[in-house]
C-alpha cells in the first residue's frame, strides 16, 4: 500500500471547513450606522403619525367628542374647554418620539466606531435604553387627566408636579405617583440594561481573546513546554550512548579474550 492510500483524506475523511472570516471593522460599523439611522426614520415616521391622527376624547356622559389633532386642534370655545390637556398630551408625545430618534442618529454616528466592533452588545443595548430615557422623561413631564363617573374632565397636574388642592387630589388619587414610579423605574432599568451589556460585552471579549483571536498572555504550562522536551531529548540521548556501549558483541567477547590467552 502506498503513502497515497494509508493517508486519512484517501480513506474518505472529511477535512474541516476553513473558518469563516471575521467581517472588516468598517463593515460593522456601517451595519450598525444603518440599523440606528432606520430605527430613527421609524420613530420619525411614528412621531408623523401621532402628530397628524385626528384626537377623540371621551366627552360628557362618555361620549366621543372630536379635537382635531395635534397638528390642527379644534378652535371653538368648547373644544378648547373639552380638549385642551389631550391635545397636550399627544403633541407631548409626538415630541418625545422626534427627541427620541435624534438622540438614535447622534448615539449611533457618535458611537458606532469605537463601540460597534469591541462591544456590540452595548450598541445593541442602547437602542431600547434610549427608548426607555425618552419614555419615562415624557411620561413624567406629560398632564395628567382622568375622568369622573359622568365623563368630566379632572386635571391632576403633571407626576413631577401633582395638583395641590384637596378636592381634587381626592379625585385623582395616587395616580401621579404611580406614573412617576414607572418613570423613574423605567430610567433605573435602561441604565442597568446598558450596565449589564457592558459586563457581558467584557466577558464575550475575554472569551474570544482565549480563543485566540486576539493575542493572549501565555500560561506557566507553555512556558515549560521547552525544558520538557529538551529532558526528554536528554534521555533518548542517554539511552542511544547505553545501546552502544552495552553491546555485548563489541565489549564483552569472551571468544576474543580466549583467543588472546592462546597466543600469549
Amino acid at each position: 500500500m502506498s503513502e497515497t492510500d494509508a493517508s486519512p483524506t484517501a480513506v474518505g475523511t472529511p477535512l474541516a471547513a476553513p473558518a469563516a472570516p471575521l467581517p472588516s471593522d468598517s463593515v460593522v460599523v456601517e451595519r450598525f450606522l444603518r440599523a440606528f439611522r432606520a430605527v430613527a426614520a421609524l420613530l420619525t415616521v411614528a412621531s408623523a403619525v401621532v402628530w397628524l391622527r385626528p384626537i377623540n376624547v371621551p366627552g360628557q356622559n362618555f361620549q366621543p367628542f372630536g379635537c382635531g389633532s395635534a397638528a390642527a386642534p379644534a378652535s371653538d370655545d368648547l373644544a378648547r374647554l373639552v380638549c385642551d390637556g389631550s391635545v397636550g398630551r399627544f403633541r407631548g408625545i409626538a415630541l418625545g418620539l422626534i427627541v427620541a430618534a435624534l438622540l438614535v442618529l447622534v448615539v449611533g454616528e457618535m458611537l458606532a466606531k469605537p463601540l460597534g466592533r469591541r462591544r456590540p452588545l452595548v450598541m445593541w443595548a442602547l437602542l431600547p435604553a434610549i427608548g426607555g430615557f425618552t419614555y419615562a422623561v415624557t411620561k413624567l413631564l406629560l398632564p395628567i387627566v382622568v375622568h369622573g363617573a359622568d365623563g368630566a374632565k379632572i386635571r391632576c397636574g403633571t407626576p413631577l408636579s401633582p395638583v395641590t388642592d384637596a378636592l381634587v387630589r381626592g379625585q385623582c388619587g395616587s395616580v401621579p405617583e404611580g406614573l412617576r414610579a414607572t418613570a423613574f423605574g423605567v430610567l433605573v432599568g435602561s441604565a442597568l440594561l446598558v450596565g449589564l451589556a457592558f459586563y457581558v460585552g467584557g466577558a464575550v471579549h475575554a472569551g474570544v481573546a482565549h480563543a485566540g483571536l486576539a493575542p493572549a498572555a501565555a500560561t506557566p504550562d507553555e512556558g515549560s513546554g521547552d525544558s520538557l522536551t529538551d529532558d526528554a531529548r536528554a534521555d533518548d540521548a542517554r539511552t542511544d550512548d547505553g545501546d552502544l556501549t552495552d553491546d555485548g558483541d563489541l565489549t564483552d567477547d569472551g571468544d576474543l579474550g580466549e583467543d588472546n590467552g592462546d597466543r600469549r
